[in-house]
């Protein structure tokens, strides 16, 4: 809420549109979680080499996987297979990679089975202070 009072920002994330009626008790059809890092790098232009990427599933973390072979990343990213809610209010099955560059922290969210970007946050923001 700004000085105001007014709202300047609202997000949730319940979901009130039709649940996916696919059996959760068989496997969901998607592609590699390294591809998908290459569909995002290349959509957004990020200079990471992703030639070598290959997943490493993270122990103890359901459908979440370590993006190894990378190159330039200040860390590994790393994938995780969710729901996103598009602005039509249906569900998308994702991979939502999170990747730390040197000078970004992106979240983006690649459609499980094509290369569709459906969102992208940058947790990082950029000003310029006079002291």
């Amino acid at each position: 809420m700004g000085s105001d009072g007014k709202i300047f920002s609202f997000g949730n994330n319940f979901f009130t549109g039709q649940i996916p009626t696919e059996n959760p008790l068989h496997k969901r059809a998607f592609q590699d979680p390294s591809a998908a890092l290459r569909v995002a790098s290349n959509t957004l232009q990020l200079d990471v080499n992703t030639a070598s990427a290959s997943a490493q599933a993270v122990p103890d973390a359901v459908e979440t996987f370590k993006l190894t072979g990378t190159t330039g990343t200040a860390k590994e990213p790393e994938a995780r297979l969710v729901y996103l809610v598009k602005g039509d209010g249906s569900l998308v099955l994702t991979w939502r990679l999170e990747t730390k560059l040197s000078n970004h922290w992106l979240l983006t969210y690649v459609d499980s089975n094509s290369e569709t970007v459906h969102g992208v946050v940058n947790w990082v923001q950029e000003a310029t202070y006079e002291v």
